[in-house]
């Protein structure tokens, strides 16, 4: 019998999870006079999955006056959710798949894969940017806002180590060549 792929299994428990978040998010009760309060629930959802806020920006209502004619929800989820439901998906599936591949990935790696490690890297670092900002200048009338912004620091410090290490590793074996096996014991 074969083993459950991580990436199939991270990928449906973190969308469900994250659909389950923004209801609970869009539910929540908003306290009188707060124009812009976020919801808890909405905010550890955001923080959980912090890679997968870049794929907001896709949303076209958000674009201008000339996607008007867009609905603004679908299936109970605003049009913004939706492409990062999108992101969840992608984020985790990719995450399950480098943990399903841990081994493989170091020895069948190509060209590819310094593309990637840099992209990671970009990645991690508008994370940190984008993390940084909403710790010190928080958008929302939520005295939890922390929340969101110590999860998105804590992915970009995660993507900028891993990527970076490999992005070392990379260098070190172009410019110093492979390591003989003499010298590796």
């Amino acid at each position: 019998m074969q083993k459950p792929k991580l990436a199939l299994i991270l990928a449906t428990v973190q969308f469900v999870l994250a659909a389950i978040l923004l209801q609970l998010g869009y539910r929540a009760a908003v306290p009188h006079g707060v124009e812009l309060y976020v919801p808890t629930a909405r905010l550890i959802c955001l923080g959980i999955n912090a890679p997968a806020r870049l794929f907001r920006f896709l949303d076209p209502t958000g674009w201008g006056e000339n996607f008007d004619f867009l609905p603004r929800k679908i299936f109970g989820f605003g049009t913004d959710d939706l492409f990062f439901l999108a992101g969840v998906i992608l984020v985790w599936c990719l995450v399950g798949r480098a943990m399903d591949q841990k081994r493989a990935l170091r020895t069948t790696r190509g060209s590819i894969g310094p593309a990637i490690d840099i992209l990671l890297l970009t990645v991690g670092f508008i994370l940190l940017f984008g993390g940084r900002q909403e710790m010190m200048y928080p958008r929302n009338d939520n005295p939890k806002y922390i929340v969101s912004a110590i999860l998105t620091l804590i992915w970009s410090f995660v993507l900028i180590f891993l990527s970076g290490r490999a992005l070392m590793r990379r260098l070190s074996k172009l410019f110093f060549g492979q390591p003989s096996e003499r010298s590796a014991r």
